[in-house]
């Protein structure tokens, strides 16, 4: 598995997602002054010895 901090425009698509689901996030990301990252999981590419 590699994990990777999404691009800005993939945490603008996900992050309603995410708030919607989970509220919490909102109010956590609204009291803090850093954005909460998000970070997306991708299967390693084939021959990847990962």
């Amino acid at each position: 598995m590699h994990a990777r901090i999404a691009t800005a425009d993939e945490r603008a698509r996900i992050w309603p997602l995410i708030t919607a689901r989970y509220r919490n996030y909102a109010g956590y990301q609204e009291r803090t002054s850093r954005q909460l990252p998000v970070v997306l999981l991708e299967p390693p590419a084939p021959g990847d010895a990962r």
